[in-house]
């Protein structure tokens, strides 16, 4: 039974792989790639190819990665050519997103592959060119030079010229100092010096060849020495990180990762060469290597990977350092316009200098006091005269617990247990207000719909659900409930929905018609913008949180 290779990637380097692994015989091949048509019809070709080359090897083209399932080796090519003018890193840069796109795709779990089962062939190219330059120069056949390019496959690569030899041998008896430093640099351009030729592409039958070479030595287990890039996990005193070196390769993928014994400076070049790659691994991540390790921890110890319900999908993910006003930065220094601003409260920025003085002044006088403190008599105060229809003031640690005494208190005062809320209101956390806030399938109303797992049923019956701004079927609820029901809850502006008119009017009626508590939830609605109220309807309660959300506040109004 023949072996099975894909490549992703039906451009010239991938198609030209394929040719090449099909000319071998012993593999099936398949070519997948994202334009519609384009493998299917290389594929083709290239398998009518089979009888004037002697291959019997399937070879087929596909837009679905299905066809690559149970593949002996993954082969991925995808990406644009280079142009005139692009450095390798600029060439990375840009092909990072297609790459990512083929890797999600064909290796969902790659990140649970041990290191020797991914790792890249560019050394081999490397390590191709400089043979070639050097069998030119002497006019030898390029089977008797051996060679090695070690670090990253940019302008800083590491042709090791003391291990280079013609015959057996050494290249410094063979050649002047001068003429070698030219081969090196010659060779550190080689890329460049095709693709300035070319005017349009870059080059696909050298990198083909070195791709066929590392996947004949895995299928036909080879062993053999060659220079990849492989994962170090301290090798040559580098950790972490995916750098050419010699390696042994074989049926079990990169077998081993072959140390040679470098001088110093060969040693400091490798190193420097070893950095430029991290570099660009955490500026094609965007991120810097302590908030990579930040990132494993908070998915190592926060659930979900973060806190509360901000947490971003892992190509964008980030870790906020610090702010200033209205930007903030990440830990890799990376700085952003903060729309967000803690959902609302940080009206006047982050760290605003009067605020920052302000806090530093009351925390040196005591942080937390189990006793009513002076400065929470003179808040509450200064609370009530600035809401013109309150009477008096609970303080709160967070708008869940506002929200939640609000629902108790009409409780006891209604001595009855339901409380109707609005399909896409938020209030909070609590098991009482977690109803219908993303509803994940459509019920009638006003059956409640959790939206997290361990909330009990007897809650759930609890709660009706009413559709904001419809007053008709909010009436219709309430007074087939009203004897049931202790409070209505509502969000005057739900977040950026604004009430029709009359709605709020219309729901102050119906619930003093029926002695039932209105509660305006205003916690994010205010956030310093509002004095509470909307539009002069007041309800039975508000919760609010002007300016700091560290603390929310139960506002009640006189009967």
């Amino acid at each position: 039974m023949r072996s099975k290779v894909t490549v992703v990637g039906a451009g010239n380097v991938g198609a030209t792989a394929v040719q090449r692994i099909h000319q071998l015989g012993y593999a099936d091949t398949v070519l997948v790639d994202v334009v519609e048509d384009l493998p299917q019809g290389k594929a083709l070709d290239m398998l009518e190819s089979g009888p004037v080359i002697g291959s019997d090897a399937q070879v087929i083209g596909s837009n679905d990665y299905e066809a690559t399932a149970n593949s002996d080796v993954v082969v991925i090519t995808a990406g644009i050519a280079r142009r005139p003018g692009m450095s390798r890193d600029d060439l990375l840069l840009t092909n990072m997103n297609i790459t990512t796109a083929v890797t999600e795709q064909n290796i969902l779990e790659s990140s649970g592959f041990p290191r020797n089962r991914v790792f890249g062939m560019a050394g081999v190219l490397d390590t191709a060119r400089f043979r070639t330059f050097i069998a030119q120069e002497l006019n030898v056949s390029v089977e008797d030079v051996q060679a090695y390019v070690l670090g990253g496959h940019g302008d800083d690569m590491v042709p090791l010229v003391r291990y280079t030899t013609v015959g057996g041998i050494p290249i410094s008896e063979m050649l002047s100092e001068e003429t070698v430093g030219a081969l090196v640099q010659r060779t550190r351009q080689g890329g460049g010096e095709i693709v300035a030729l070319l005017k349009a592409g870059s080059a696909f039958y050298a990198p083909s060849a070195s791709i066929t070479q590392m996947v004949e030595a895995i299928l036909l287990d080879k062993k053999r020495i060659l220079p990849g890039c492989a994962y170090l996990e301290g090798e040559f005193g580098i950790n972490g990180l995916c750098v050419g070196v010699p390696i042994k390769v074989g049926a079990g993928g990169m077998e081993q990762v072959i140390e040679i014994k470098l001088m110093d400076h060969e040693q400091k070049a490798l190193e420097a060469s070893a950095a430029s790659v991290q570099e660009l691994v955490e500026k094609v991540a965007g991120r810097s290597s302590r908030e990579r390790e930040l990132l494993d921890k908070a998915a190592r110890y926060l659930p979900g990977g973060g806190s509360g319900n901000t947490n971003f999908p892992e190509s964008v993910n980030f870790l906020a350092r610090e702010g200033r006003g209205s930007h903030i930065w990440d830990v890799s220094g990376n700085e952003y316009v903060d729309w967000l601003m803690g959902s609302g409260p940080m009206v006047l920025g982050h760290a605003h200098p009067a605020v920052v003085e302000a806090v530093i002044e009351a925390v040196g006088q005591g942080s937390t006091f189990f006793t009513t403190n002076e400065k929470a008599v003179l808040l509450a105060e200064e609370l009530v005269n600035s809401v013109p229809c309150a009477d008096k003031v609970r303080f709160t640690t967070s708008g869940t617990d506002a929200c939640f005494q609000c629902m108790r208190a009409a409780r006891a005062y209604r001595k009855r247990e339901k409380v109707l809320k609005f399909e896409g209101g938020f209030h909070g956390t609590s098991d009482y207000a977690l109803m219908s806030v993303t509803p994940s399938s459509a019920e009638e109303f006003p059956q409640a719909v959790p939206n997290s797992g361990g909330i009990p049923k007897a809650i759930q019956d609890l709660m009706l659900v009413a559709p904001y701004n419809d007053l008709d079927t909010t009436a219709t609820i309430i007074e087939a409930h009203h004897d049931e029901l202790a409070a209505v809850i509502v969000e005057p502006v739900q977040r950026i929905i604004s009430p029709k008119s009359g709605f709020l009017q219309g729901l102050r009626e119906l619930t003093k018609r029926y002695d039932i508590r209105l509660i305006f939830d205003e916690v994010v609605p205010d956030s310093g913008w509002n004095t509470a109220g909307h539009r002069y309807i007041t309800g039975s309660l508000l919760t609010s949180a002007p300016w700091v959300k560290s603390w929310a506040a139960v506002i009640r109004w006189p009967q």
